[in-house]
């Protein structure tokens, strides 16, 4: 499950807050760029979350190389890397299996090869998830159909954020392994039985459907996406207390995504 985030922006604070507030960010994450630091002091971080309770999102600059990496292995951590970052995926996927045989989650976010290329395909068991988004431009729906089939068989999680008009298509995404993420910011009324519609095909198909609720629609839509088994998100203005929507949007809060399910924050679309 995830866990309550705190961001660190400049990198004097961490180390005094991990020592003397200890008991206070117990259970915790907290999200970093390895190139904030010095090494040393990475590792001396790294040594004093563990100690801590403290869970480590560590983003990936492309500045530590294979030696480094494993010797802050010895410690727990989540490591976030990118094709941008690391371009050679020969190179990625031994980074991968290294902090894989230590038991270190790897999350990679695809973001310059996703018309084609399969290169990825492979290794992919040394990954614990792999995201996918379309903000910045539309993603071959084959080849994402292609990704999502290899993971299903090799282990990690596919975690796609669709920006795009909804099509039938996208259904052919889903497996078992598949985290679907969409918002309903453009969903227009004559596309909520299409929304409906894809969502009750990707869960036929094993996907975890997750609707990211931007603005409000009719209660009676939102009642029928609440029964549909998609995993919501609430992104709405303060509404009234004691109204259907105040509790339904309370009850969805009590509840968690896993973090293999989402990049770094479970309430933005990536």
């Amino acid at each position: 499950m995830y866990k309550k985030c705190l961001r660190y922006e400049w990198p004097m604070n961490i180390l005094d807050t991990l020592t003397n507030s200890r008991e206070k960010i117990r259970g915790q994450r907290i999200i970093i760029r390895d190139d904030q630091y010095e090494f040393s002091e990475l590792q001396k971080i790294l040594e004093q979350a563990a100690r801590s309770k403290v869970s480590i999102n560590l983003i990936d600059s492309g500045r530590l190389d294979q030696q480094q990496l494993e010797l802050l292995s010895q410690f727990p951590f989540s490591f976030y890397t990118s094709d941008c970052t690391r371009e050679e995926f020969i190179n990625l996927t031994l980074l991968a299996e290294i902090l894989a045989k230590k038991k270190r989650p790897v999350y990679l976010f695809l973001e310059k090869n996703l018309n084609g290329t399969q290169d990825i395909f492979n290794h992919l068991e040394f990954f614990t998830s792999i995201f996918v988004s379309s903000r910045e431009k539309a993603v071959d729906l084959d080849w994402l159909a292609a990704l999502s089939s290899a993971a299903s068989v090799s282990g990690p999680s596919l975690v796609y954020y669709h920006h795009q008009k909804l099509e039938e298509k996208l259904a052919e995404v889903s497996q078992k392994s598949v985290w679907f993420h969409i918002s309903n910011r453009n969903i227009s009324e004559d596309q909520e039985i299409m929304l409906l519609d894809l969502i009750k095909e990707v869960r036929k198909r094993k996907g975890q459907p997750v609707v990211h609720l931007e603005r409000v629609q009719p209660e009676h839509f939102l009642e029928l996406l609440d029964r549909s088994g998609a995993f919501l998100i609430f992104n709405l203005p303060p509404v009234e207390t004691g109204s259907k929507l105040y509790k339904l949007e309370k009850s969805w809060r009590k509840k968690q995504l896993p973090e293999k399910a989402f990049y770094l924050y479970p309430d933005i679309m990536a």
